[in-house]
């Protein structure tokens, strides 16, 4: 433009040694950490048995070293979805640690849904200050005297854990505010302590309906704890019920479960994906292998959710016919399934976003966060 003189270029100034390694140095002598750049790096992930949820995670459930929040109503596999993850970091050698506030757990039922009772330490609090007390003295022992194996924490859940002075109160008599306090100033003392070792740290939360004036614009989902889960997460996983599924006798089988990642830092937030929560086995695989079916374009849904084709093989199946196909390694609709997205894979065709375009189509949910899951809608 007219007037305007051109800006001269910054000459780099002649300096003994490189600019960075003198501002290194620096920092180094005013006591202040320096990290290499390679170890902000992301090494591991504690995985789901859901490959299509660890795709829209970016890499998994949950990064080591990193805070991870998952919310939503009761009843959708909160929980289920944390001791997945800790099962998979027990597979590759690593240790579970359950923070059980709401004293929930049960050994028979999660035993035989493949929890490892050795590499297993169950922790009762009584309080948020128990809780984040728990987990400065677990990193500290990892620290100190640990051999570089995984571990994986589970708080279940922020909802249910009451403050010291909360506790002391009588009822009816306000004690919330110190719950939100103590959770950010745990967070603010846990995170540099966390980044330096292979531990994660999984959050449960209860979703509850957003009734502030700002709901239209920051959404109609509130959860418990203040802001500090949400700030400190490196991923936020949120779980809305889509519909119950039930069998041939109208007994529900499990629930047809939306998730998305509403915050993520490796990958894109609020891209919708699908799993199927069997009331008797946990995350459903074969509904699993259903979506990477239409990851690899052979499986089309027809004729209503629950009914799905299969190119090449004729007749589709039904969901709940499906689940139950699956323990026959007979069946030869989901020996094709198999085949073909095994194909698929090996020629580079594999692409989620086909399934994730398929899902939009026929996802939405319909139960909001504060409703309970209701009769099936045909």
């Amino acid at each position: 433009m007219a007037g305007l003189k051109k800006a001269k270029k910054a000459k780099p100034v002649k300096l003994e040694g490189s600019l960075r390694s003198l501002l290194v140095s620096g920092l180094a002598g005013s006591k202040i950490e320096v990290v290499d750049y390679e170890a902000t790096r992301i090494e591991g992930w504690a995985n789901s048995s859901s490959e299509m949820l660890n795709y829209i995670g970016g890499g998994g459930l949950v990064p080591f070293r990193k805070f991870v929040e998952v919310y939503g109503n009761a009843a959708l596999g909160k929980s289920l979805i944390g001791y997945d993850a800790i099962r998979n970091t027990q597979a590759r050698g690593g240790i579970g640690v359950i923070l059980d506030v709401e004293r929930a757990f049960d050994a028979t039922r999660q035993g035989n849904q493949g929890l490892d009772p050795d590499n297993l330490i169950i922790v009762y609090p009584d309080t948020v200050e128990d809780v984040f007390k728990s987990v400065e003295k677990i990193i500290s022992v990892m620290v100190k005297e640990g051999d570089g194996r995984e571990v994986c924490i589970l708080w279940d859940s922020v909802a249910a854990a009451t403050s010291l002075s909360e506790a002391k109160k009588d009822y009816g008599e306000i004690g919330y505010l110190d719950h939100a306090r103590i959770i950010s100033q745990g967070f603010r003392k846990l995170v540099k302590h966390l980044s330096k070792i292979n531990i994660t740290f999984i959050m449960l939360n209860q979703a509850k309906k957003n009734i502030s004036p700002d709901a239209k614009f920051v959404g109609d989902v509130a959860t418990f704890g203040g802001t500090a889960p949400g700030f400190w997460s490196w991923l936020r996983w949120e779980l809305r019920l889509v519909r119950p599924v039930k069998d041939a006798k109208k007994r529900v089988r499990g629930y047809l479960v939306k998730f998305s990642a509403t915050k993520n830092r490796t990958g894109k937030p609020f891209t919708p994906g699908m799993f199927f929560l069997d009331l008797d086995f946990g995350l459903s695989k074969p509904f699993d292998l259903l979506m990477q079916g239409m990851a690899c374009g052979i499986v089309k849904q027809k004729g209503g959710f629950r009914r799905f084709e299969l190119l090449g093989q004729g007749k589709g199946i039904d969901l709940t016919r499906l689940l139950v196909a699956a323990e026959d390694p007979a069946c030869k609709w989901v020996k094709a399934l198999k085949s073909g997205v095994a194909k698929a894979k090996e020629k580079g065709t594999f692409d989620w976003d086909t399934a994730i375009n398929e899902i939009t189509t026929w996802g939405k949910a319909t139960k909001k966060p504060g409703e309970k899951p209701g009769e099936e809608d045909e």
